[in-house]
């Protein structure tokens, strides 16, 4: 996955498909169904929150 403009960026390499923070959540979460990505305020911080329910 290449993260070349923030999260809002965020592509994968192969395919040039959009991923979404909460997708990303979701894959490495994968327990929880509703797992919900959180964006930063700063969007080229490196990490995000992940809310899981």
């Amino acid at each position: 996955m290449t993260f070349g403009a923030g999260w809002s960026g965020m592509k994968c390499s192969d395919s040039g498909a959009a991923v979404t923070v909460s997708a990303l959540c979701a894959w490495k979460y994968p327990a929880y169904g509703q797992a919900v990505g959180v964006e930063p305020e700063n969007p080229f911080m490196p990490s995000a929150t992940c809310n899981l329910s």
